[in-house]
């Protein structure tokens, strides 16, 4: 085979239009997945990115573990990584790294016995560890152990998987592994937004409910909530070769916005059992992320996240806005495949990724310390609150029997002062109307006086 003769028109050609229909769930013949093959084979051999791109997110994506190992690094050329292979110094989340170890390689691979879950336990740790400690001022969050396991997986080397998941987490994951929680929000906040644009009435029922469902799924690639290692790693391909943090928003959405019949059945005023729902993620098919995919590509050639008020929240340093931004919006899904070229080298170099990132960790502290406050700051007035209840309650009868005492002595003196004034001279009756006006004025004050506790017994 010339491989000076693969061009994209050549695959449009020799493999067919129905090789970028996600919409058709039957996977690739033999024949057609033999010329793909054949196709990402040409392209990594003449460096073609661009070819390499549209075929990774293209149906079936790069087919299989042996082809992303040799194409993942070439998707990710764009940043160059530390040279400082095996730092000694420790990180300091590297306890709870360990705990989820523990968790790793629960749905694949099958291992034939213990000791070899352990050993690829043990590399996996080797390969976050290594990762956070080449960068410290990264800190680590529960789920980046589902994406490391997927490229140890795929790379089958501790050394090449290192080199791709630092690459990963400068790139794309930067966000999330900041001090301040809100960075991460601000990326799911596009969500509800995105999935009006392809469902309004699902849109409208899930606009009131803050969209922390989508978390695990977009911190992971969907490696934490997707059981099939194949259609994890397709997942992987598509948000690879898209070069763009926005994927996994479009893709999320889209999902979502197939759970329309699911969601419509539900009582729209009650936010809490919407969110129960949004939180279990459906069970899913080939077919079904095929479908998303298709469904992603489309409402990436259509719209960007700059049309949406999430995007003014967004730090300017925001993987979204630098490294890993959306490109311009095309006129078709396959152009829009063709256009999401990476940042160019010296946009992506590491000098400039460590200003984003060190610019990030400044104006991280500054929101974690705002954020401390408002935290703090509600603490405070609930603390008032119970002080206040503890006042109001501070003796063994409740306010509402001292109320209930003390309305029916009123009722009993009151009785007592009309009869009075029944069978008292007239003359007299003056002068006890004038005491029993004041004798409910002051009554009522000591009503008030034991009711917001500054009174007690």
């Amino acid at each position: 085979m010339d491989f000076s003769s693969v061009t994209e028109s050549w695959v449009d050609g020799q493999i067919g239009a129905s090789v970028y229909d996600y919409g058709d769930s039957e996977p690739l013949t033999d024949d057609l997945r033999s010329s793909k093959q054949k196709a990402i084979e040409a392209a990594y051999s003449l460096d073609d990115l661009s070819l390499l791109k549209l075929l990774a997110q293209s149906k079936g994506g790069l087919l299989n573990s042996n082809l992303r190992k040799q194409t993942w690094p070439l998707l990710l050329t764009e940043a160059s990584v530390t040279e400082n292979e095996f730092p000694e110094v420790p990180h300091p989340d590297e306890s709870q790294v360990q705990l989820d170890i523990d968790r790793s390689f629960v749905y694949y691979p099958q291992f034939e016995n213990d000791e070899q879950c352990a050993e690829a336990r043990q590399k996996l740790s080797k390969v976050i560890v290594t990762v956070l400690r080449r960068n410290p001022q990264l800190r680590y969050y529960q789920g980046y152990h589902d994406v490391a396991q997927v490229v140890y997986l795929v790379m089958d080397d501790v050394h090449k998987s290192i080199q791709v998941l630092e690459k990963i987490s400068l790139l794309y994951l930067r966000d999330f592994m900041l001090p301040s929680m809100g960075y991460t929000l601000d990326h799911l906040d596009f969500i509800p937004s995105l999935v009006t644009e392809l469902d309004s009435q699902t849109g409208e029922q899930i606009k009131e409910v803050r969209p922390v469902y989508g978390i695990s799924s977009v911190l992971t690639w969907f490696a934490h909530d997707i059981p099939d290692f194949s259609t994890v790693c397709l997942l992987f391909d598509f948000i690879l070769a898209s070069g763009t943090m926005a994927t996994p928003l479009f893709i999320y959405a889209s999902l979502t916005s197939l759970r329309s019949d699911e969601l419509s059945s539900l009582d729209p005023d009650d936010t809490d059992i919407i969110n129960c729902v949004l939180n279990t993620f459906p069970k899913t098919e080939h077919g079904t992320v095929s479908r998303c995919i298709q469904q992603a590509q489309k409402l990436a050639s259509k719209t960007t996240l700059e049309n949406y008020p999430a995007w003014h929240k967004l730090s300017n340093y925001s993987v979204l806005k630098t490294t890993a931004a959306q490109s311009p919006q095309a006129e078709s899904p396959s152009e829009s495949i063709l256009s999401s070229t990476s940042m160019s080298s010296s946009a992506t170099a590491p000098s400039l990724i460590n200003s984003y990132l060190s610019l990030q960790i400044k104006e991280s502290e500054v929101r974690e310390e705002n954020e401390r406050l408002a935290r703090q700051k509600l603490i405070d007035k609930r603390t008032q609150q119970r002080e206040q209840n503890k006042l109001t309650k501070r003796h063994p009868s409740s306010s509402i029997s001292i109320r209930r005492i003390f309305f029916f002595s009123l009722c009993i003196g009151l009785t007592s002062v009309i009869v009075a004034m029944f069978i008292s001279p007239k003359d007299s009756r003056s002068y006890l109307t004038r005491q029993f006006e004041a004798g409910i004025q002051g009554s009522l004050q000591l009503l008030h006086r034991i009711a917001t506790g500054q009174h007690s017994f």
